[in-house]
């Protein structure tokens, strides 16, 4: 499993991805490919850029973004096992053509979360749905 975002995470949310990735080692193969945030004139400039950088890493893949999806941790669950990719766009949010490309638009609530969230809160729910899957003590329902 791949997750594709923009920025490096902050000391306060690596200390929680590390977390998180520990306790994924044995489950699953996570790897997090960081790309750097761009700059430019504009928001759509700035997207574009953004576009062009991860285009051509992306296959089977699943969008971050607030207008995706809402579905509970169980459903999610039933996504893990499937070699896909999770995009976690920039401060500025992913173009419209990754968006419209992707196998699925994901959304982690209603409520908008900064992109270093996201990324956490992702890792948290991949681990979460492999407790659901292999029936370990974590989800409780």
């Amino acid at each position: 499993m791949k997750i594709i975002c923009f920025g490096k995470l902050k000391q306060e949310f690596k200390i929680l991805e590390q977390e998180y990735l520990k306790k994924l080692k044995s489950l699953d193969k996570i790897e997090i490919i960081e790309l750097k945030e761009c700059s430019g004139n504009s928001k759509e400039e700035i997207l574009k850029k953004e576009e062009n950088l991860v285009k051509d890493k992306l296959d089977n893949y699943i969008v971050l973004t607030e207008e995706g999806k809402n579905i509970d941790s169980r459903e999610f669950s039933k996504l893990i096992g499937n070699k896909l990719t999770f995009v976690i766009g920039s401060s500025f949010g992913i173009s419209e053509n990754i968006k419209k490309n992707a196998f699925m638009k994901l959304s982690l609530s209603k409520m908008t979360f900064s992109h270093q969230l996201a990324r956490v809160l992702l890792l948290e729910q991949i681990y979460r749905a492999h407790c659901i899957k292999k029936n370990l003590p974590y989800q409780k329902d």
